[in-house]
């Protein structure tokens, strides 16, 4: 089988990297096709899919085009007005931080209409909803990832994120159902599904972590439930195969810390969940003390 993984940036193959591998042990051919559009293409600094090239013949990598024309922003402006109306919902009640991040992306037109009157009840967004589905379905696909696909002709497509706001990604996944190529979203994280975009679909199939993931894409997205796959996180499971560098005495020492003593390990968060961490970290740890 010919499988093209369409990837935002290069930092996603680490997480699909075991998966790759996998795929390529099992003698089938796998090209990986960035895309071109953003600052961040290449954001691996260890090349992992540069060592799958050397590895195996049956791998390659290249750029895919992305949808650069007055249609393809279009469609993007209308995908982001989706996204934006997902947040309204009562679910998102309590996440005005969430439901803040995505006014940015939208239009004022649109943010003056759900602020009040009819288009701020749940009929009147549902009516906004519908059009704007309408709308999308009425945009050509793109001639340039027309084309690629044409070239490479793969016999299935998968791509992640996918649920980046306005998904310009969504462009590939139309003009793959347009050439009858099915196409697969990998989940590439524990929260893609519920602070993120849509899924702008329809999809064939949809691979998730865990069963609570699976809920969401079903619950959150629409995603028929014969059609989400639970797989676990491909993107650990390279830390079954590590070993300790050291032992505890010797880390502790180099450290300065007591062996006989509990380490802790905080995990930092980002800075749009909390921008003010290191403060509440340094208080912690006088708690702690």
């Amino acid at each position: 089988m010919k499988i093209l993984c369409v990837l935002r940036h290069s930092g996603y193959v680490r997480l699909l990297e075991s998966t790759l591998r996998m795929l390529c042990d099992r003698g089938h051919r796998v090209d990986l096709a960035f895309q071109i559009a953003g600052t961040h293409w290449l954001l691996d600094p260890t090349d992992v899919a540069q060592q799958l090239v050397a590895t195996y013949p049956r791998f390659s990598r290249s750029l895919i085009p992305a949808r650069h024309d007055a249609l393809g922003h279009a469609a993007r402006d209308l995908r982001l007005r989706l996204d934006y109306l997902r947040y309204l919902a009562p679910e998102y009640r309590q996440a005005p931080k969430l439901r803040e991040r995505a006014r940015r992306e939208v239009s004022p037109d649109l943010l003056a209409a759900t602020d009040g009157g009819l288009f701020a009840t749940g009929p009147g967004q549902g009516l906004i909803k519908a059009l704007t589905r309408a709308l999308l379905r009425a945009v050509p696909t793109d001639p340039h990832i027309d084309a690629f696909l044409e070239v490479h002709r793969p016999d299935v497509v998968a791509i992640t994120p996918l649920i980046e706001p306005g998904a310009p990604q969504a462009e590939y996944v139309r003009s793959a159902r347009a050439m009858g190529i099915p196409v697969a979203m990998l989940v590439a994280s524990w929260d893609n599904l519920t602070n993120k975009g849509l899924i702008h679909g329809p999809l064939d199939l949809v691979t998730v972590w865990n069963p609570m993931m699976r809920d969401e894409a079903i619950r959150m997205h629409g995603v028929p439930a014969d059609r989400v796959v639970v797989t676990g996180a491909a993107g650990f499971d390279h830390w079954f195969e590590w070993q300790p560098s050291t032992s505890r005495a010797e880390f502790c020492a180099q450290r300065g810390l007591r062996a006989d003593q509990p380490l802790l390990l905080y995990v930092c968060s980002s800075r749009f969940i909390a921008p003010e961490e290191v403060p509440f970290v340094r208080q912690w740890l006088d708690f702690l003390r």
